[in-house]
């Protein structure tokens, strides 16, 4: 009979690109645990997190589907983290060196417990040598009933120091800061970067295509995301932090979780038809001397 231990590893996927550049999918749930670039990990992964079919996993990329937040008719953000997803295709590799995985996931008796509709979700992840590709196709394979939905992924971001972080691409963005009593009316960003020097839970809405996190002084994530028009930027801070069980009270200091995706609206989707949204994360390494050299030299354009 199968332990508890090998029935976890057997739900572990593992991409693998060469030179030290891997990740690692956890299928309960498919989430990504592990994003290593020349063995640098991108990815937060809180050291207290439990790894089971049984816990929600702290940490990674998640995908949360049907429903964001809180549910009248099931547990907290849908169930698409909650069900075991299949490996249809791969690991394989394509010409160029890049590796990626198909998983599946479809309606069942569970899903339809809270949900009754029929569906079916394809989801390709794939490594390159500085970037990791998310792509995801939902579909309405129900005869006789539109739905709709909505679809977030959840990236918890690994950093330094949360005290150098610095966003760019949200300005003139509309916001909300969601666990502070406000009025009705969206406020407006007012400064082209995000600075977190506490607990932010702040909703973004009709942002752009592409942004930018300074994740430190010479290193930025460049995020490029497709059908996916809200940002949720999120961090306990050192208060709240004390309150969640399942992370040590010093990593917030070591992560900024951007969620990305249709959250605030649902999306309807016809019988048998579908929609795809993705999402691509790029490390790039700054050199700052050659920033500081360039925007010196800028500075006196057009006097000397």
């Amino acid at each position: 009979m199968m332990d508890a231990r090998e029935s976890t590893q057997n739900q572990i996927v593992f991409l693998d690109r060469g030179d030290y550049t891997t990740c690692t999918i956890f299928l309960h749930g498919c989430t990504i645990l592990s994003w290593r670039i020349h063995n640098e990990e991108q990815i937060f992964l809180s050291r207290v997190s439990p790894l089971s079919q049984y816990h929600y996993i702290r940490g990674g990329i998640r995908f949360i589907w049907p429903h964001y937040s809180t549910w009248s008719f099931g547990r907290f953000n849908g169930f698409a983290r909650d069900i075991l997803w299949t490996v249809i295709r791969g690991p394989e590799s394509l010409p160029n060196g890049d590796v990626f995985v198909d998983v599946s996931s479809s309606s069942e008796y569970y899903t339809k417990s809270m949900w009754c509709f029929d569906f079916e979700l394809i989801y390709r992840i794939t490594l390159h040598f500085n970037q990791l590709t998310l792509s995801v196709t939902i579909k309405n394979t129900s005869k006789y009933f539109n739905y709709d939905f909505n679809a977030v992924l959840q990236a918890n971001i690994k950093i330094n120091d949360i005290k150098d972080v610095k966003i760019v691409g949200l300005e003139n963005c509309s916001y909300v800061d969601i666990e502070v009593p406000r009025d009705s009316s969206l406020l407006k960003v007012t400064s082209d970067e995000t600075l977190i020097d506490k607990h932010i839970n702040r909703a973004y809405q009709d942002t752009p295509d592409v942004i930018d996190v300074y994740t430190a002084s010479n290193k930025l994530l460049k995020i490029t995301k497709h059908n996916l028009p809200d940002v949720n930027v999120w961090n306990p801070g050192q208060e709240i932090v004390r309150k969640i069980h399942d992370i040590d009270e010093d990593e917030y200091k070591y992560f900024v979780a951007i969620e990305s995706g249709l959250a605030y609206k649902k999306l309807p989707v016809k019988t048998f038809s579908d929609y795809k949204l993705s999402i691509n994360f790029e490390v790039v390494k700054l050199d700052v001397e050659k920033v500081q050299y360039r925007n010196f030299y800028d500075y006196f354009e057009g006097y000397c």
